[in-house]
């Protein structure tokens, strides 16, 4: 069976942004082993896409958590500490990473300055 094939049965596997578990084990069971690896990679695929990932150096209160998961409406939100964040946060979407703290700026400053003065 080719990719495209698939990634529109893996796609066809979710009912209302739901994962359908009988209609995964009906599948799988008609797929050989490199069609189900292929097929698991596919799902797993679109996991990722409709998760988000916040890193935050502390943890945000329930109207951030609100106003943040009202910005990403439609996918899953998922809130994570990193300690080595300086007041900032990080977004990872898919695979489009957003960083933004006060650690990068002031690295980026500091590198900027030892351009200037070299």
């Amino acid at each position: 069976m080719k990719k495209k094939a698939l990634k529109k049965i893996a796609t066809a596997s979710y009912n209302n942004g739901e994962l359908d578990e009988s209609f995964v084990n009906e599948v799988t069971s008609h797929l050989t082993r490199k069609e189900l690896k292929d097929y698991i990679r596919a799902l797993k695929l679109l996991e990722k896409k409709k998760r988000i990932y916040i890193d935050t150096s502390f943890s945000p209160s329930a109207m951030q958590e609100e106003m943040l998961r009202e910005q990403f409406a439609g996918k899953d939100v998922v809130f994570q500490i990193d300690p080595d964040l300086l007041l900032g946060l990080r977004i990872t979407d898919n695979d489009i990473v957003y960083d933004m703290n006060l650690k990068r700026t002031l690295d980026a400053l500091e590198e900027y300055i030892e351009r200037q003065y070299d």
